[in-house]
């Protein structure tokens, strides 16, 4: 119940995100390298493919807080207005940041684990570290896609807001002219 509810508020993008098809291809192979991986081949790259995890974590981390910068400094009026239009409110509209910001933070998280215990755990610990790891950071490839889908359709929006802005504009300069000519 508490899920649907917090799904309503993020627009229906939390269950269509968790319950899509891009979960399906992340599990199995998280679970491919996990499970099939060789014990020694996985111990040893285990600090290179943290470091690369956490580096690609942190920077889809960085470049999603900087989108939402610039989402947040084109937010006015007539745009918050255009998203209610659209079916979407303000907190629907940030809801693909947060999960993709919380995608990119397990990440980072499970590549830093990689480094720090990859190596000395286990090996049901470490095949299900490589796993989980492999995972988010497959996942966060799919989710980063679908963060630029998102994009493109405020780009949409955003650009059918000028162009009202504009006909409008030229609509008044129009009435304007008739009146004084």
């Amino acid at each position: 119940m508490m899920l649907r509810r917090l799904d309503k508020q993020m627009g229906g993008h939390l269950l269509g995100t968790l319950l899509g098809w891009e979960v399906l291809p992340s599990v199995c192979i998280g679970g491919a390298v996990g499970w099939f991986g060789d014990e020694g081949g996985l111990r040893a790259v285990s600090t290179a493919v943290g470091t690369a995890q956490s580096q690609v974590g942190v920077a889809v981390l960085g470049v999603v807080l900087a989108a939402l910068a610039i989402l947040i400094v084109f937010l006015s009026d007539e745009y918050v207005e255009l998203l209610q239009k659209a079916g979407l409110g303000v907190m629907a509209d940030i809801a693909p940041f947060k999960y993709t910001m919380t995608v990119a933070a397990l990440t980072a998280a499970s590549g830093v684990a990689l480094i720090a215990i990859g190596n000395t755990v286990d090996t049901w610990l470490l095949r299900l570290l490589f796993g989980l790891s492999t995972f988010t950071f497959t996942y966060l490839l799919f989710v980063a896609c679908q963060l630029v889908e998102f994009l493109s359709e405020h780009m949409r929006l955003r650009v059918m807001q000028i162009e009202a802005r504009r006909a409008a504009d030229e609509a008044l300069r129009q009435q304007r002219k008739k009146a004084s000519g």
